[in-house]
């Protein structure tokens, strides 16, 4: 189980940000306290490589273990508020450049780490 508390995170929950033709500096700030919290919290268990879009993330997680990967996606934050948090896309990938994998799940940040776990099992 991933917590909030202590990631820094928990002052982006019911953010709004504003919309612009590039990513704002508030969205680049979120994304890199997003990245690393994740990161550090699947340290040891999944490689990951996370890739900001306009206003969206995306990126793969490696299970160590069993070499298997997964996809995972947050919408645009600027249309969907909290959704970094409560509804995480996630999926099956046959490799880190495999963007349409299995069917589509859907993961919060508290039960992201097992949903990786069960898809890359």
């Amino acid at each position: 189980m991933i917590e909030i508390k202590n990631t820094g995170l928990e002052r982006w929950l019911g953010y709004e940000f504003e919309s612009m033709s590039v990513n704002s500096p508030e969205f680049l700030e979120f994304a890199d306290d997003w990245e690393q919290a994740f990161m550090k919290s699947l340290s040891g268990k999944f490689w990951v490589t996370v890739r900001f879009g306009h206003f969206y993330l995306r990126g793969f997680a490696r299970n160590v273990k069993t070499d298997k990967i997964a996809y995972f996606s947050i919408n645009d934050v600027r249309h969907f508020p909290n959704n970094w948090y409560k509804s995480i896309g996630v999926r099956k990938a046959e490799s880190v450049k495999d963007f349409t994998g299995g069917s589509n799940h859907c993961a919060e940040w508290d039960n992201i780490e097992e949903v990786l776990k069960r898809l890359t099992s």
